[in-house]
């Protein structure tokens, strides 16, 4: 799984434990969503978009 998030206003912290990033209005980041990550808004209000890509199904085989 991939999270993509794209900040447009405020401003925030977010990413994989110990490895957070801060991001501004206009900032993104993108990483692998699995492990244990976090989302913080810093100094009130936030606004972003979160994309998540989750990886195909395959056919179950029998």
């Amino acid at each position: 799984m991939l999270e993509q998030i794209i900040v447009h206003e405020g401003e925030m912290l977010v990413g994989p434990q110990g490895e957070q990033v801060h991001l501004c209005p206009g900032d993104f980041v993108s990483f692998t969503a699995n492990c244990p990550h976090s989302y913080e808004s810093l100094h009130g209000e936030t606004r972003a978009a979160l994309v998540v890509f989750y990886p195909a199904r395959l056919p179950d085989r029998h």
